[in-house]
């Protein structure tokens, strides 16, 4: 899609020409959609392959902000460097929940560490 922007677009090209690039799914299905909603679809609704997504399209990244967990890439082309916009409260509550999830024992294990450390028999 950049391509097809024209020159005002060649120093992003050449800057995505660094990193390793996705090939649109929907090319496969022989679908035509917008590069913004290719974007969305690639990371989905839990970021599965855990992308960064870098965009000036402002609707773009508006819609990437409601994704928790998917960091939102600034380019700096003045001082030619990258930098990661603040997590949003979304992310932020994700990342509490996944937080809280991994260290709070499930209800068998706890019941069987009763049973193991204290003697307590099946209930």
């Amino acid at each position: 899609d950049i391509k097809s922007k024209g020159h005002d677009y060649t120093n992003a090209l050449v800057l995505a020409q660094k990193f390793d690039l996705r090939k649109c799914v929907h090319q496969k299905e022989k679908k035509s959609v917008t590069a913004q909603q290719c974007i969305r679809d690639l990371v989905s609704t839990n970021n599965p392959e855990h992308f960064f997504v870098a965009s000036g399209d402002v609707q773009l990244k508006n819609a990437i902000r409601k994704i928790p967990g998917v960091p939102v890439v600034i380019v700096n082309t003045r001082k030619k460097g990258l930098g990661l916009e603040d997590m949003t409260a979304r992310s932020k509550a994700a990342m509490k929940t996944n937080e809280v999830n991994k260290v709070t024992p499930l209800d068998k294990e706890t019941a069987r560490l009763k049973r193991a450390l204290l003697g307590e028999e099946k209930v």
